[in-house]
């Protein structure tokens, strides 16, 4: 059961590079704006684990993209370590560009000015007793996070990235049913 919360681990991180109490513009007839500055972006960062390989990754893309945008084989080298691994690795960045916005993490933190504290870790289970029951019904519960190993592997393996606020959700449905647990007026950054 922990190899399948981990394949659907869809972490979903909710950061706010300003207080949201703060103006987030300025005025056109100020010569200077420092730090305050329209900012209509949000971004929906995700990874899978670092154990999993090339065909997931797609298909991880395709789910997200979809989710964005509403209407492989797996593979795992001895040489190349499994941490810290950017897509541009297995994708031609410029052609997933074509259909969803795609930037790597590195990227991200220097356009979030080094943004390193989360508000809110959303983590996907299963229902555990789905199969015994049979009862495959779409489901978007949250629950205690029990059995969630909260470490870096959270956060791709970087140690400068925390969070505020860990919550754990029993899903299964579609990408599209997840948008009743954002808050993008508030909150700047998913993953």
């Amino acid at each position: 059961m922990v190899l399948l919360v981990n394949l659907l681990l869809f972490i979903i991180i909710l950061i706010n590079f300003v207080n949201t109490n703060e103006i987030e513009f300025c005025l056109k007839d100020k010569e200077s704006c420092e730090n305050k500055y329209i900012n209509n972006k949000r971004y929906i960062l995700y990874d899978v684990n670092q154990s999993e390989g090339f065909n997931l990754r797609r298909d991880v893309y395709i789910r997200i993209g979809v989710f964005v945008k509403t209407n492989l084989y797996h593979w795992k080298s001895n040489t190349i370590k499994q941490k810290q691994l950017p897509w541009s690795l297995f994708f031609d960045i410029e052609s997933l560009n074509k259909y969803v916005k795609v930037i790597e993490l590195y990227e991200f933190i220097e356009e979030a000015n080094g943004a390193d504290t989360v508000d809110k870790v959303f983590v996907l289970q299963n229902d555990p007793k789905m199969f015994e029951t049979g009862d495959f019904k779409d489901k978007n519960k949250i629950v205690e996070c029990n059995k969630v190993k909260l470490n870096r592997e959270l956060f791709w393996g970087y140690n400068n990235i925390t969070a505020n606020e860990i919550i754990c959700i029993e899903f299964h449905g579609t990408a599209s049913q997840l948008v009743v647990n954002l808050n993008p007026s508030v909150d700047k950054l998913i993953l």
